[in-house]
């Protein structure tokens, strides 16, 4: 028994080995991110000629719906005792890094006073080193990213307390207004040590499925209507209603309902057009708002 013992021990690696190998492992490693990286300032060159040459928003730096497959990708495969919250964070720095070559990136974010949390919130989804634009109000945020002085911008999330509602400010038709496009923080959730602040990205770009979304649309209607009543009407056009995030009384007398489906919906998806030609429903406009790839919930990350 000692003998087997003795054998088995010898076997083992020393504690040099075992050292060497994890320096040739972080070298690796170290390699494939250096080339991951010129791969990345290879597409940057073509995305560049290309934009020169058809301006399509497809070829914009920002890609959250890739990402968000990539991260969703990564966490399903992952195996082993490493933490899959450390995981998403080290691939959330290679994004916010890569993301950084590809050209000027400013990030508009709302920072009412110290500590609020959406600097925190920000550079964990945009990486540690990412240019940030401090704005006293989320209007200011807004005002940057319609003007072109930031990329994107980091928003409150839509509440029925907030006094001065920054939605209100891009309630438009026109294509020439930021929407939102995400949701942060990625790995969120409502307990422990991932309760974050949560915000919303708002960016020049729309919403983009990724197979896990969240959608939000504008219902304006001439009176005020009970919300199991706004419920009864987007069910009945086979939208996939979720919740009701906020109602707000304009001064001539619209009311705005901002609403949240369960599920990814175009911008000209014919069942908005639908709640207003039906004229029973008494609505008299629907637009959309934009949407998130739903985020990594508790669950998810520590299973």
């Amino acid at each position: 028994m000692v003998k087997d013992q003795n054998l088995e021990n010898s076997k083992r690696p020393t504690l040099t080995e075992s050292r060497k190998e994890i320096d040739l492992i972080d070298n690796t490693i170290h390699d494939l991110i250096m080339k991951r990286t010129e791969i990345v300032s290879d597409i940057a060159t073509i995305k560049a000629e290309k934009k020169q040459a058809s301006n399509k928003d497809a070829l914009k730096i920002l890609q959250p719906e890739r990402e968000a497959a990539i991260l969703r990708r990564l966490v399903s495969r992952h195996k082993g005792k490493f933490s899959k919250s450390a995981l998403v964070s080290i691939w959330r720095e290679i994004f916010g890094s890569l993301v950084q070559i590809q050209g000027s990136f400013p990030i508009a974010v709302f920072m009412p006073k110290r500590g609020a949390g959406y600097l925190e919130v920000a550079r964990k989804q945009y990486g540690s080193c990412a240019e940030t634009l401090p704005m006293t109000s989320a209007g200011q945020v807004v005002y940057a990213v319609s003007e072109g002085k930031a990329e994107i911008g980091i928003v409150p999330i839509i509440e029925e307390d907030d006094k001065d509602p920054w939605w209100i400010k891009i309630v438009s038709e026109l294509d020439e207004k930021p929407r939102v496009i995400a949701k942060l923080p990625f790995n969120e959730s409502g307990s422990g040590h991932y309760n974050e602040q949560q915000a919303l990205v708002i960016a020049m770009m729309n919403q983009s499925a990724t197979g896990n979304d969240r959608s939000l649309i504008i219902v304006e209607v001439e009176e005020n209507v009970s919300r199991a009543k706004l419920k009864s009407i987007l069910k009945k056009e086979n939208l996939p209603f979720n919740v009701v995030l906020d109602t707000r009384k304009l001064t001539d007398g619209i009311y705005l309902h901002v609403v949240e489906l369960a599920d990814y919906v175009a911008f000209d998806d014919k069942r908005l057009k639908q709640i207003v030609e039906n004229e029973n429903n008494n609505v008299s406009r629907v637009l959309k708002l934009g949407g998130y790839a739903v985020p990594f919930s508790e669950k998810d990350l520590c299973s």
